[in-house]
């Protein structure tokens, strides 16, 4: 990644396989990868390959008969201008990885109060927690509608044209869009081909729709918890007497690097009601995705748990993650 220009190619740093399919000029007509939470090949197979290409050809005769304009121009990042790799990777000559990127940019922005956790944690929504199911070998034909999708009258077979006003041909271009939508926003506009003519909707954004499972991303900056947890139904909180938006988060799996690492003393069948003092769940993700959002990583925190009908507060200490990577220095 030595000479290349973060800012034009920007992608999920902790992909497998990623392609851009550009001109000479370095336009970029289109994306192809990415992945989702299940699997690193759920978007990859032959045909959409195949696809793509044809795609670029497209585009590329387009731009070649000025019927599409050059790529905007913007302020280029290289590595050597990243804090961080620049001291610890580039000026050391060694080999500038993916996975680098993605750790010196983080931890830069949390040294530098300036890490968007719902954005820079949770990178590359997956378009599937929107109920938008892709028919992967057919490009971008919807397969099946569920959840706020359905609600916003999209329909198996449509076809996806746009994403944010932005045009779009491949997966990969729909996750890119996706990933570049304000975590905050509520609405979001996206066109399709249905019979023969283009039409628009509005998809209502739930609060979490950003939300991803961190398993594969390996972030220096995301407090390792040590524990699994589910959250209690809402007639489980009543018989508790708990309120309807308390966390409620039952302890499921405690791991053995639990104890290794002196984390914490949570059993499973603990139920966490509070962590600090911070009682209520906003996101109705849970106790773990409440610390990770508002903890640093490799900080000491206080939760709340029921125990055998008894309160006790214990105390939980967050681990720092090192993957793969140079050390700082």
């Amino acid at each position: 990644m030595r000479g290349i220009d973060l800012a034009k190619f920007d992608f999920d740093r902790h992909n497998a396989v990623y392609y851009f399919i550009i001109n000479s000029a370095e336009d970029i007509y289109l994306r192809f990868g990415g992945r989702n939470t299940l699997s690193g090949e759920v978007y990859l197979n032959l045909e959409s390959l195949d696809q793509a290409l044809s795609f670029g050809l497209k585009e590329h005769q387009a731009f070649e008969a000025g019927k599409r304009l050059p790529d905007p121009k913007i302020t280029p990042v290289f590595p050597r201008d990243v804090p961080g790799l620049r001291e610890n990777v580039v000026l050391r000559n060694r080999c500038v990885e993916c996975h680098h990127v993605a750790h010196f940019q983080t931890t830069f922005a949390e040294k530098n109060g300036t890490l968007i956790k719902k954005r820079d944690m949770f990178r590359y929504p997956e378009f599937e927690r929107l109920g938008i199911q892709i028919d992967i070998p057919k490009g971008l034909i919807i397969k099946e509608t569920s959840s706020v999708a359905e609600q916003a009258g999209l329909l198996s077979g449509d076809l996806i044209q746009s994403l944010n006003h932005h045009r779009i041909l491949t997966v990969a271009d729909l996750q890119y869009r996706l990933n570049r939508v304000d975590r905050d926003s509520k609405t979001l506009p996206i066109s399709v081909f249905r019979q023969g003519r283009s039409v628009s909707f509005l998809i209502k954004l739930p609060s979490d729709w950003w939300y991803t499972d961190l398993i594969h991303r390996n972030l220096t900056v995301n407090p390792i918890v040590y524990f699994d947890e589910k959250t209690l139904t809402a007639k489980e909180k009543k018989d508790l007497n708990l309120d309807a938006n308390n966390f409620a988060s039952r302890i499921t799996h405690v791991p053995v690097e639990a104890l290794l690492e002196e984390a914490h003393t949570l059993e499973v069948g603990d139920i966490i009601i509070a962590v600090g003092a911070q009682t209520q769940d906003h996101l109705g993700l849970g106790a773990k995705i409440h610390i990770k959002l508002a903890h640093k990583s490799g900080s000491t925190l206080e939760v709340t748990i029921l125990r055998d009908g008894q309160e006790k507060i214990l105390p939980l200490k967050t681990s720092r993650q090192v993957f793969r990577r140079v050390e700082d220095e």
